[in-house]
């Protein structure tokens, strides 16, 4: 990740960048990215930003690797009534 961003125009070269792991916790290995965009334009920084991870999670499976996302409350309330439906369908 970090020669990725290294190699991305859109970064600045002369400020901070950082890519470290922090430690485990109980849904897995989070990662830091810290880094500073070339420009100050708000709208080409959020598309550096999701292209930033768009490349993330489309690299995550070359390295073993998958994403973790925490369930909310409304995922697992619809979670059992989609299970159910799924059920009566396959009879």
């Amino acid at each position: 990740m970090l020669a990725y961003l290294k190699s991305l125009p859109d970064i600045s070269k002369d400020m901070t960048l950082i890519v470290r792991r922090l430690a485990p916790t109980e849904a897995g290995l989070p990662l830091e990215i810290y880094c500073f965009t070339a420009t100050t334009a708000w709208a080409d920084y959020e598309q550096i930003q999701g292209d930033i991870f768009d490349h993330l999670i489309a690299t995550m499976p070359a390295f073993s690797l998958r994403l973790f996302q925490r369930p909310s409350g409304l995922d697992l309330s619809g979670l059992g009534a989609k299970h159910l439906q799924d059920l009566r369908l396959a009879r």
